[in-house]
């Protein structure tokens, strides 16, 4: 991506360049001491990269895979304990209003 700071032309790297169309406009930023570490002001990109999401969407799946395999197959211990709460009579409120 080029752009222009004063009299002198610049280029900034576009990490995700499928977000942008050739000759669409494009907010860039960039530091006024060093304008060559310029980058495009993107959600995708700039705040969140490709990789913090992928990494996310896998924490994600593998806690949902813990969670089904602990839910899914119960100790016959912990069948007991919840047929034994089942049958227990629901405690009386302290103060009826």
């Amino acid at each position: 991506m080029q752009f222009t700071v004063g009299d002198s032309t610049h280029y900034a790297s576009i990490p995700y360049s499928f977000l942008h169309k050739e000759g669409e406009s494009t907010q860039v930023i960039y530091e006024a001491s060093d304008p060559s570490k310029a980058q495009a002001y993107d959600v995708l990109g700039y705040w969140i990269s490709f990789g913090e999401v992928l990494g996310s969407l896998a924490i994600l799946l593998v806690l949902y895979f813990v969670a089904h395999s602990i839910t899914s197959n119960p100790t016959p211990v912990a069948l007991l304990e919840e047929q034994e709460g089942a049958r227990k009579k629901p405690r009386k409120p302290k103060y009826d209003l």
